[in-house]
């Protein structure tokens, strides 16, 4: 992980302690990448996410956090993407 010390991340809507931002670190892991801005804010209309800089890979990775559960059953899944295509319709 960088760690050059001159730059700090923003980061809004942490706990006093940065407990936020060091589970984030924790699981991201190893490796040469440094945050640069983290939001742990949520909302009705604002969704937690972060930006990092990915040295390894000369990129930089915005990861939006989901809204929805791996642990969906099939039934509920089904049902939610036929409603999907009906709201998604438009009339001809």
């Amino acid at each position: 992980m960088y760690d050059g010390g001159e730059n700090l991340p923003v980061v809004v809507g942490d706990t006093c302690s940065g407990c936020h931002l060091a589970a984030l670190k924790q699981s991201i892991g190893r490796g040469d990448y440094q945050v640069i801005f983290a939001s742990f804010h949520v909302d009705v209309s604002e969704t937690p996410f972060f930006v990092a800089v990915d040295y390894d890979h000369q990129s930089v990775v915005v990861s939006i956090r989901g809204t929805i559960s791996m642990k969906v059953k099939k039934k509920t899944a089904k049902k939610n993407k036929k409603q999907a295509v009906i709201n998604h319709s438009m009339p001809l």
